[in-house]
């Protein structure tokens, strides 16, 4: 492939991490990473390569947790493919930065405090919860935006692990009903 090249993968933004699926048209940030690196070095030239894991940012702003924490580890991967780079040259630098955290975004849960010194904090850190996640937020408000879908309670379930309340559920419905699908 010659110099210069340009990749265009999505009318607007690349899917979440969360969002992609198998035979995806749209390259991961570790995928586009390798090809550059390749590209770039293959030149011999000295080059500055920047890379940016911009919807680690955007799932914040979102306050969507389980596709935030699927953008941090595909981010992580990526800079583990520089790293292999970096680490086989010796006039290499990797300089990593961090944006800005927005949200106010956490992965805690208040639960019971039990006693004993071993539970100092009914506040704890519990990314297990967003293990039952099958897609971002962006993704599941379009679902529920685009018709009325029923019984809400299960899809929500399903699509998120998370069990909602009785009036949860009718609230939503009640959203959904005021809206108008024609």
């Amino acid at each position: 492939t010659e110099m210069p090249v340009l990749g265009l993968f999505a009318d607007d933004m690349m899917s979440y991490e969360i969002d992609r699926r198998p035979g995806s048209t749209q390259p991961t940030l570790r995928e586009m990473t390798q090809k550059a690196i390749d590209l770039l070095s293959a030149t011999g030239e000295p080059f500055m390569l920047f890379i940016e894991g911009s919807r680690i940012d955007m799932a914040s702003h979102n306050n969507d947790a389980a596709a935030h924490v699927r953008e941090v580890i595909a981010f992580d991967k990526t800079v583990g493919e520089v790293l292999k780079f970096v680490d086989s040259r010796s006039d290499t630098l990797m300089i990593s930065v961090s944006d800005h955290s927005t949200g106010g975004i956490t992965l805690g849960k208040n639960y019971p405090s039990p006693t004993g010194p071993e539970y100092p904090d009914p506040y704890v850190f519990c990314v297990s919860e967003l293990v039952p996640a099958t897609m971002s937020m962006e993704i599941l408000s379009q679902r529920l935006i685009n018709g009325p879908i029923s019984p809400m309670r299960d899809f929500v379930l399903q699509e998120t692990g998370y069990n909602m309340s009785a009036a949860e559920e009718a609230s939503l419905v009640q959203w959904q009903q005021g809206r108008d699908y024609s």
